[in-house]
């Protein structure tokens, strides 16, 4: 039974920047009437109409889809139609309520497709009529996700449902200081299974039919009988990834304790096996890690799990799959489902063999770049060859379940050995395994690489010594540093470090103390810039003169045959709008109309990639080097500072003093906001552009926004006063500094934002910092 729950909206303008997303949410909810004996009860919201914001074309179809669906598997729907926030209040409210009277055994689902958003780490539901202008609005004017999760969480029925759907390929826009896209990640309570129709940080596509690509897909397979729900949920990552041509990754998490099947008379929820151990424990994170990976086709994901867990239950397992799909050339990415179209027989010659991917290549439907992609290579991927087509520069391959086409110029043949071999030695890189590999395989494709790491890890480390004469810090009387003790290692405050040919130069900074945050009366400021509090930073350490370059992560790659991510938040078209895409990364990030220079920062880089390349640096030289702490970052940008910018307290030398959003970048964005001046550059400007700071320290504010090693927290509330980081096990890390699309009021020294560990941007770098001895 689908009962529509009707109210007159009061629609009302909406603030053009709120940042254009949809998404869905499937938790528990049961009816109190004797018809829902069986406890399957489902609320469904679904808002289209957002007045002077524009009409979403398929959230109200993709509520009537799941609404429909839900009640083909047994479920009482109420359904809510472009709802304002108290028609979406009072239905959660009722949805709490009948989830509590559902029973130990119920069953819930809650749906929601409309504009959502998130701020500080924390997801909103956007109701019709919602006057957004700023952040602080937010929690007034919009419904929070955590509302409905906790009615989840306080009903204590058997298993809840949650599917959040992000559907809205629009990019964060400038009246928000946040930088995270899409929804935050939410953990699955206990006996719950949370989805996203993306991965979290990022947004997805409506398509161009009357469902979005996500529930369409999602509405087919949840109604498949005999098929859990995470099974389900793997089909819908599988369709989507192909629907999307790859521009959309479904996600999970879940602590389901057993399989939960929808299409059957009675959803029955077993003991799993084995049986996991009462939350948080180790056994039971091992076993939601193991059931999270044991039918993917990626080796470096059963790789990472023997990394956490050498001895765990799964090891064998996990040891058998990584080595036959290592063999077997299994693509890194999951394939179309749909097989795909075979040439003619008398134009293919068949072969048997393995090649490996000389760079990121496409796998295509048919033999041509106008092809459907219907997968992924990345550099060194091995991948068995079935066959040549004649006449044209093209292999067929072997995928997981079907066919496909990859250039001829971007394979060469290899043997699966040496590419497993070759596999291990970048995991794991030492001088050691590098030598045992070429003495193993003296011909092998790969040598070239092997022996170009094994000199970058035999490389030793100079003598520290000064590349130019030490500039003296200055620092008002407030934020003094402490007298530098009997020099050590270079240790004198403004010393020059360049520990390798390849190294970055590095400035000590001494010790010292300083206030962090920003004052209640700074204009600009946000919330998770209280509370101020005194930091002391008890000993000197040495920071990157510059943000690490285009040039110094290229040479970093090339040594070290690490694979940095190869998606990133990029604009190609300049339009404003961003995509995460798999085909703009480090090496070509995508500006439109510009070509990074080689001592442009890197962009496109995790923060992930940012701790690799300060762990090849530490292994390359033999000393510590590492990300800035959040504290340090701020210390070191200050560099005795109590302004809010590096040039003082009011906007005069904006443009003079960094790169921001300015009339360069204005111009091709109007709705953006910016420094009514030209500071020279549109996107990334060449390290050393502006002005140093008191310290000696070039691009600590604008130009990119740079990693730090901290957990994030929306508060300083009991943050270290040592200068230490913020640790954990955390969904969000801290970036630092602002950039070049900021808005001025982003480029004070107490700006912080957050994002994904495994997200990337054209607007993201970084720098290292490096312990002294």
């Amino acid at each position: 039974m689908i009962r529509k729950v009707s109210f007159d909206p009061v629609p009302r303008g909406m603030a053009g920047f709120l940042l254009g997303l949809c998404f869905s949410i499937l938790v528990p909810l049961f009816d109190a009437a004797p018809a829902l004996a069986d406890g399957r009860v489902a609320l469904v919201i679904a808002n289209s109409d957002y007045g002077d914001m524009g009409r979403l074309k398929n959230p109200a179809n993709d509520g009537r889809l799941l609404a429909k669906t839900l009640e083909g598997l047994g479920f009482a729907v109420d359904l809510v139609l472009d709802g304002d926030q108290r028609a979406m209040k009072r239905a959660i409210k009722n949805f709490g309520m009948k989830l509590r009277k559902s029973g130990l055994d119920g069953i819930g689902l809650f749906y929601y497709a409309g504009h959502g958003l998130q701020v500080g780490g924390e997801n909103y539901l956007i109701p019709i009529g919602a006057q957004i202008e700023s952040e602080g609005d937010v929690e007034i004017e919009a419904v929070a996700a955590g509302s409905i999760l906790s009615q989840m969480q306080y009903a204590g029925n058997a298993v809840n449902l949650v599917f959040l759907d992000a559907c809205r390929n629009n990019p964060l826009t400038r009246g928000f200081r946040s930088v995270e896209k899409g929804l935050a990640r939410v953990e699955a309570p206990r006996g719950s299974f949370v989805g996203y129709s993306t991965a979290p940080g990022e947004v997805a596509t409506d398509g161009d039919g009357e469902n979005s690509p996500y529930a369409l897909a999602l509405a087919e397979e949840l109604g498949k009988p005999g098929i859990s729900v995470d099974t389900a949920h793997r089909n819908v990552r599988s369709k989507v990834l192909t629907e999307t041509h790859e521009m959309q990754t479904p996600w999970d998490s879940s602590s389901l304790i057993g399989e939960v099947v929808l299409a059957a008379a009675t959803p029955e929820v077993a003991t799993a096996a084995p049986a996991v151990a009462a939350p948080g424990t180790g056994s039971d994170k091992e076993a939601l890690f193991w059931e999270s990976i044991k039918d993917s086709q990626d080796p470096e994901e059963f790789a990472a799990y023997l990394e956490q867990y050498p001895n765990g239950t799964f090891a064998r397992l996990a040891h058998g799959k990584m080595a036959k799909l290592s063999n077997a050339g299994a693509p890194s990415i999951e394939q179309s489902t749909a097989p795909a179209p075979e040439p003619p027989a008398d134009r293919v010659v068949e072969l048997d063999a393995t090649y490996v991917a000389r760079q990121s290549a496409n796998i295509r439907s048919e033999p041509s770049t106008l092809a459907k992609i219907i997968g992924r290579l990345k550099e060194d991927d091995a991948v068995t060859v079935t066959g040549k087509v004649q006449d044209k520069d093209w292999y067929r391959v072997s995928l997981a379940k079907d066919t496909g086409y990859v250039s001829s110029q971007l394979l060469v043949e290899a043997d699966a050995d040496e590419i497993a071999a070759w596999g291990e030695v970048k995991r794991k890189p030492s001088a050691e395994a590098v030598q045992a590999f070429l003495q193993a395989h003296p011909g092998s494709y790969f040598k070239p690489k092997a022996e170009a790491l094994l000199a970058a890890l035999a490389t030793p480390a100079p003598a520290p010594a000064p590349l130019s004469a030490p500039a003296e810090a200055t620092q008002p009387p407030e934020e003094t540093a402490a007298a530098a003790a009997p020099e050590r290692e270079g240790a004198k405050p403004g010393t020059i470090i360049r520990d390798c040919s390849d190294c970055p130069e590095m400035v000590v900074v001494p010790a010292g103390s300083f206030t962090m945050g920003s004052p209640p009366s700074e204009a600009g400021r946000a919330d998770n810039e209280n509370a101020q509090h005194r930091v002391t930073i008890g000993k000197p350490f040495a920071v990157g003169k510059f943000e690490v370059t285009l040039t110094q992560f290229q040479k970093f790659v090339q040594a070290s045959g690490y694979r940095p991510t190869d998606y990133c938040w990029t604009d190609p078209d300049g339009d404003g709008t961003w995509y995460n895409l798999a085909w703009y990364n480090w090496a070509g990030p995508g500006f439109a109309g510009y070509t990074q220079g080689a001592n442009d920062p890197v962009v496109c880089v995790t923060w992930r990639d940012a701790e690799a390349y300060a762990a090849w640096l530490s292994n390359k030289t033999g000393k510590t080097y590492r990300l800035l702490t959040e504290a340090e970052w701020e210390y070191a940008a200050r560099a005795g500072k109590q302004t809010p910018f590096p040039w003082g307290s009011d906007l005069s030398g904006v443009c003079t003093g960094t790169n921001g959003a300015d009339t360069r970048i204005l111009q091709r964005f109007p709705s953006w906001s910016g420094a009514p001046c030209d500071d020279g550059y549109a996107y990334t400007a060449p390290a050393g552009s502006y002005p140093a700071n008191g310290f000696g320290l070039y691009d600590m504010v604008g130009n990119v926004m740079e990693w730090v090693e901290d957990c994030y927290r929306d508060n300083y509330n009991n943050t270290p006063v040592d200068g230490s980081a913020v640790g954990g096990n955390c969904q969000s890390r801290v970036i630092r500094g602002g950039a070049w699309n900021v808005k001025t009021s982003d480029l004070r020294f107490a700006d912080r934002s957050a994002y994904t560990p495994d997200g990337a941007t054209i607007s993201f770098g970084f720098r290292v910092a490096r312990d002294l001895n």
